[in-house]
């Protein structure tokens, strides 16, 4: 073995410890004291790592180095939160992937939510995640091993299961579940929950597995989860959770393009259009009332706009235009499981609001302009689409959870009577950077 090969050899050993200190010397003079402390430092430091070795029973040093395995998977069957919560999640998982040199199976999107690409077993019923998240988001970057990295941070499920071979049988295997107290019966019963082991039960079941591949199994994943419990077991560092909720992915070209080519069929610019979010998912709402003020939100902006400009037409001659986006239509097959099921209490108000908005008042819905000819392949697109124009937007309001730009008592409880107030807001007016955003709906 090479002097590279210890090195990388020791670093790995000691890494088993949930991160070791190291003791380096340079090249001059100590004082005799300095001496004895450091040489006290590196007895202990021997003595720990020793007592640890015999502990879990596995061999010291150079020959852990070539026990461990070769390739670590990250591969989470379930995530439990629509698209704002699992693209923090998807953010989370990729720094863990590159913090271990470990490899993330990529998950597939199915009706807004994500999980496995594995094809469902025959007899259950159609497969419920298609479409892989590359095709929604921009990755390439973690699609090629950087610089120091022997694989990518992030593989297909085909590619996944061509590395493993025909049967995954031969890897060694930890089966986590990370479910919250109350959804515990959303994970299989031969997983474990996170919170019940130990800091380095996962460290130790890696040493000593013998198999080239090892696969870190999680189910039900939320966001969070790698800073609360998975990242400490796993011994990283504290991960800044708003960094991760803060940080965007960029989208997919192909579907800039394919916004790009509607707004240009509606006749839309992001000079002469304005959108507002209305996240109608809420049992008991008023639908009326409800519609009634996304209109008023409209007529405010509308004249705030005048205002800054200095323009001199009235509200009711502007050619402004604006555009809804929300979860209601008036076909339900292009409405995500929950917003449907919501709605289907009184469909029929939802409808008479739906045509009050549309076509009485003039607000265009991105799915009108699809058009008969474009099928929509997964109902999760449309919010793709709408995050899409809620960038592009020239004003945008929206009710977002912990909004403070434009927001005053009385907006915040329209906010709260009238919307789901979640994360899709906040994801939405990240996505606008410096452009003019109220993170409540205005009111006079």
């Amino acid at each position: 073995m090479n002097r590279r090969q210890t090195k990388r050899t020791d670093r790995k050993s000691l890494g088993l410890l949930g991160g070791g200190h190291f003791v380096a010397f340079r090249r001059h003079y100590l004082p005799p004291i300095s001496i004895v402390v450091v040489g006290m430092l590196l007895v202990l430091q021997f003595t720990t790592f020793q007592r640890y070795v015999d502990k879990i029973g596995i061999p010291a040093q150079s020959e852990i180095y070539f026990k461990a395995p070769q390739r670590i998977w990250i591969d989470v069957v379930s995530f439990s939160e629509g698209i704002a919560g699992w693209k923090t999640s998807l953010m989370e998982l990729l720094h863990i992937a590159q913090s271990l040199n470990a490899t993330l199976v990529e998950p597939c999107m199915g009706s807004g939510r994500l999980g496995s690409c594995a094809p469902t077993p025959v007899g259950v019923g159609d497969k419920l995640y298609t479409i892989p998240v590359s095709e929604l988001f921009d990755l390439e970057q973690y699609k090629s091993p950087s610089f120091g990295r022997e694989f990518p941070v992030l593989v297909s499920f085909d590619n996944y299961q061509a590395a493993l071979g025909e049967s995954d049988s031969d890897a060694g295997m930890v089966k986590l579940c990370a479910s919250k107290e109350n959804k515990l019966d959303r994970c299989s019963t031969n997983t474990t929950r996170i919170r019940e082991i130990g800091q380095n039960d996962v460290m130790e079941k890696m040493g000593k597995s013998n198999a080239d591949n090892f696969i870190i199994h999680i189910e039900d994943y939320w966001k969070g989860t790698t800073r609360r419990e998975l990242g400490w077991r796993l011994g990283m560092g504290y991960l800044d959770q708003n960094e991760m909720k803060r940080k965007m992915l960029p989208f997919h070209p192909k579907h800039l393009q394919f916004v790009d080519d509607l707004l240009e069929r509606g006749n839309l610019t992001s000079d002469n259009f304005s959108a507002i979010h209305w996240r109608a998912e809420k049992v008991g709402m008023n639908y009326t009332r409800c519609a009634m003020a996304v209109n008023d939100v409209k007529n405010i902006m509308l004249k705030r706009n005048m205002w800054s400009n200095n323009a001199t037409e009235s509200v009711e001659s502007s050619t402004h235009k604006f555009v809804l986006l929300s979860s209601l239509n008036e076909d339900a097959d292009k409405m995500w499981g929950g917003a449907r099921r919501k709605a289907d209490s009184d469909r029929k108000s939802m409808v008479e609001a739906l045509r009050y908005l549309l076509h009485d008042n003039g607000f265009i819905k991105i799915d009108n302009l699809l058009g008969n000819e474009h099928k929509v392949c997964d109902s999760g697109m449309l919010a793709i689409y709408d995050l899409i124009i809620a960038a592009k937007a020239n004003n945008f309001a929206s009710c977002v959870n912990g909004g403070e730009n434009g927001c005053t008592q009385a907006s915040q409880s329209l906010c709260k009577e009238c919307n789901h107030v979640g994360n899709f807001g906040r994801m939405a007016t990240l996505a606008r950077k410096e452009k003019g955003t109220m993170e409540c709906w205005p009111t006079e």
